[in-house]
């Protein structure tokens, strides 16, 4: 009998500990970071998951509203990582094969990341549609991501920070982490077109800029023009941790201008190929302030408007060197 009761014991403490905490639905989009030490900083020793909810969220949106991104806090993200300083994050999620959801969105559409590497208020790369197939591929690799954060959870305790309903840490090397199936390139194991994950600088949490990345719907595509995505807004992290998404138009972001500078005097010319409908900012700065983030250079108080020509800001100044960039909205 004690055999028995023995057995029935550790039976009922198996049970328990299987039990699943981190679950999701179809179309939930998933929120990953990592440190992978690829661009000199440290590495961690966990990847961290977070379901942000569903999709519907985020394209459904007002334009210019903000919503905060609750399912985490920051003192998990700070006690996940080192320092959220050289930390690598993206955003994705698909209606997977076998989705009984609404059909107006197809089997295999995308949601998903593009970061902003050079500077916060500067559009990363416009993501274009491809054919179900192709997208099939990152699909495939979206759904693997989140099936085994779920199975991940099944295996170990429930924690209040690192195995809730919304998130998950899973240890680096593990085969169930996102980084095993987002690959060293960021790219969904070479299934995406390119990178899809930001990463902060070494000193963003003494910088004021925030770390952003836009957000792109890819609806699979069966002209074989492969058009650009529908932009949906982006997601900033800010330097405390904590994140928001803030959506924009349906419209795709004008790309960022090529510049060319004349300078007669103090007459300096600013010239670049405008897009229809794009306004653009110049921000200046001198060699004092290159030290500085350019999200912290001054703006000039005129704004141009894009018609499709070249359009040019005049700037005069007396400095001894004078350097410039426009950004496009």
């Amino acid at each position: 009998m004690a055999s028995l009761l023995v057995a029935g014991s550790l039976s009922l403490a198996q049970g328990l500990h299987a039990q699943t905490v981190f679950t999701y639905a179809d179309r939930d989009l998933l929120l990953s970071f990592r440190k992978t030490g690829a661009d000199g900083g440290t590495t961690g020793p966990n990847d961290f998951e977070v379901d942000i909810g569903q999709a519907s969220i985020y394209y459904g949106a007002t334009p210019g509203s903000t919503v905060t991104i609750s399912q985490y806090s920051t003192s998990q993200l700070a006690g996940a990582f080192d320092s959220i300083n050289d930390l690598s994050w993206s955003v994705g999620g698909c209606v997977p094969v076998g989705d009984t959801g609404s059909p107006s969105v197809a089997l295999k559409t995308l949601w998903i990341t593009s970061p902003r590497y050079l500077d916060p208020s500067i559009p990363g790369d416009v993501w274009v549609r491809n054919s179900s197939y192709t997208q099939g591929g990152t699909s495939a690799k979206m759904s693997s991501i989140l099936n085994n954060g779920v199975f991940y959870s099944g295996t170990v305790p429930a924690d209040p920070n690192y195995n809730t309903a919304h998130a998950i840490a899973v240890p680096v090397g593990s085969d169930h982490e996102y980084g095993y199936y987002m690959g060293a390139a960021g790219n969904y194991g070479n299934t995406f077109q390119g990178n899809v994950e930001n990463t902060t600088p070494a000193g963003f949490t003494t910088n004021d800029a925030p770390s952003r990345s836009d957000l792109y719907e890819l609806d699979p595509d069966a002209t074989g023009t492969q058009p650009a995505g529908t932009h949906l807004g982006y997601f900033e992290l800010r330097t405390d941790g904590s994140m928001v998404f803030v959506a924009g138009s349906t419209s795709t972001p004008p790309p960022a201008p090529k510049l060319s500078l004349t300078v007669t005097t103090a007459l300096n010319t600013i010239s670049f190929a405008s897009t229809v409908g794009a306004t653009y900012t110049l921000y200046y700065t001198n060699s004092a302030g290159l030290s500085a983030p350019t999200a912290t250079w001054p703006a000039w108080p005129v704004t141009l408007t894009g018609d499709g020509t070249v359009q040019s800001f005049q700037v005069v100044s007396t400095d001894a060197n004078r350097f410039y960039r426009v950004s496009a909205h």
